[in-house]
């Protein structure tokens, strides 16, 4: 899921809903906690909760009173996403790139005591998407015994490994 920071949920930027329904997590809450956290009044409150449950970020709590809600699925989605914009496939490739070498010259160092052995990417970097969001770990691997990126570089996804 991605974010447009620029949108407004009910008068507050998304971001800043969001960070609401990160920092709620697994609790449950009511409209007086909305009111506390946005500063604003009982029924601005009620304003922002009827635009959170119209979205499906929020759903009533079955094991508390009325007027209790938790964190949907949905926005469990919304509070694990992030606000970047995407790169371009050129950009990524070029990271990564510089990433590799700085992990050789780490290797490369006899006074350090630990080496990198498997370096590792995920997400829409392994796919041929001409713009990527992720660049990180979990997926391909560099091999222990050198550090040749075009070669040593596998995303290992199902049976067959892909190079990259």
């Amino acid at each position: 899921m991605r974010i447009d920071k620029t949108e407004m949920i009910a008068g507050q930027p998304i971001l800043r809903v969001r960070d609401f329904l990160r920092s709620i997590g697994d609790n449950g809450f009511t409209d007086l906690e909305i009111a506390h956290r946005f500063k604003v009044s009982q029924g601005g409150a009620a304003e922002i909760l009827r635009e959170l449950r119209a979205r499906s970020w929020v759903e009533p709590r079955e094991e508390h009173e009325p007027g209790w809600y938790e964190v949907s699925m949905r926005g469990r989605a919304l509070a694990a996403a992030r606000a970047v914009p995407p790169i371009s496939r050129m950009a990524a490739e070029l990271l990564m790139k510089r990433f590799l070498e700085r992990v050789s010259d780490v290797n490369g160092r006899d006074e350090l005591t630990h080496r990198v052995t498997e370096v590792r990417v995920f997400g829409s970097y392994l796919t041929s998407a001409p713009f990527s969001t992720e660049v990180g770990a979990p997926g391909p691997r560099l091999s222990d015994s050198c550090c040749a990126p075009t070669t040593s570089l596998r995303a290992e996804i199902g049976p067959d490994a892909h190079r990259l």
